[in-house]
Formats: C-alpha cells, sequence, structure tokens
C-alpha cells in the first residue's frame, strides 16, 4: 500500500461543475458568495497524475477488507471495525493464581468468566517467576469442558502459589 504524495504544483486534481455554471455565476462577486456559502457546485472529478508524485493506492472493498477475510472473522463481520473487533476478541491473555493451600488430591480448579467450553482453546504455561516450581510440580491443565472453570492437576503439590498465563484462542 502507497501514500500519495502530493507535488504541491496546484494540478493534482481535476474540479468538475455544472454545464450552466457561467450562467449561475457571471461574476467573480457570485462566485465567491456561493463559494463561501457553501453552494458552489464541484466535484472532485478524478486525480490528474502529472500533479503527484505518487500515486497512493486506491482505498476499496477489496484491499480494506475482502469478502474471503471477512468470511473467516464470521458472518457478521462486513465492515473493517468489525473485523479489528473480532480480532481483538479472538485471543485474550488471562492470568490466574494457584493457590498453594487449593490443591485438592492433585488438582485444583479456578474460575474466570472468560473460560468458555466451545468455541475456543487455551494455550498456559507458567509466569516467569513461577517456572521452576511449576516444572517441578509437573503441572498441567486440562481442557475447559465447564463454563467459567479451568482445572489444574500436578504429580507433586507446589509448595508455593503459582502465577499461570493463559492465551484463550478463538478456533471456531
Amino acid at each position: 500500500m502507497n501514500d500519495g504524495l502530493i507535488k504541491g504544483t496546484g494540478n493534482s486534481r481535476y474540479l468538475k461543475s455544472v454545464s450552466n455554471f457561467a450562467t449561475l455565476y457571471p461574476t467573480y462577486a457570485s462566485f465567491v458568495e456561493a463559494l463561501v456559502a457553501g453552494t458552489l457546485p464541484i466535484d472532485l472529478s478524478g486525480i490528474n497524475d502529472e500533479g503527484w508524485a505518487q500515486l497512493g493506492t486506491t482505498l476499496n472493498k477489496a484491499n480494506l477488507l475482502s469478502d474471503a477475510t471477512a468470511a473467516k472473522l464470521g458472518d457478521s463481520v462486513t465492515t473493517p471495525d468489525q473485523a479489528f473487533a473480532a480480532l481483538v476478541e479472538t485471543a485474550t491473555v488471562i492470568e490466574a493464581t494457584l493457590a498453594s493451600a487449593s490443591w485438592s488430591s492433585s488438582q485444583q480448579t479456578i474460575s474466570n468468566d472468560a473460560f468458555e467450553a466451545t468455541g475456543y482453546e487455551y494455550i498456559v504455561g507458567p509466569a516467569y517467576n513461577s517456572k521452576t516450581a511449576y516444572d517441578k510440580a509437573k503441572v498441567a491443565a486440562k481442557d475447559v469442558t465447564v463454563e467459567g472453570k479451568m482445572t489444574f492437576t500436578c504429580t507433586t503439590t507446589p509448595t508455593t502459589s503459582l502465577t499461570v498465563q493463559i492465551l484463550k484462542v478463538r478456533v471456531a
């Protein structure tokens, strides 16, 4: 995509008006009056290539949001703004604490309204400061099967609370 660069020579665009322009505005004063009032009938009727150092990429539906891209984001996505909103919803980072006292029978369930049982996958790992203890306890997350809940398992109960980072990614 290229930005347009106008030369600044005063000829980057063509102006067009109604065929009876001279009749409507026979004097300079009538022309200025219509211009100031915002009633002067003109169209920017195209780009004069000679007035541009570089022509910009023409903006249109195909290069802003193609039908193929919109379809990948869902049936309700028809504008670039909706596409950006859908992409923001595609991945969410959730940070949670696995409290050392909350393990029972080598498992712990945490609650968060962001956990959804369908349409998402979760990538789970320890925060940097919890990595050693997380790895030593062999902590693992189970799939979310109940709305709002994620269960973790361990082979050795951690003696400290662990911070986990969960990336929620939309898959359907």
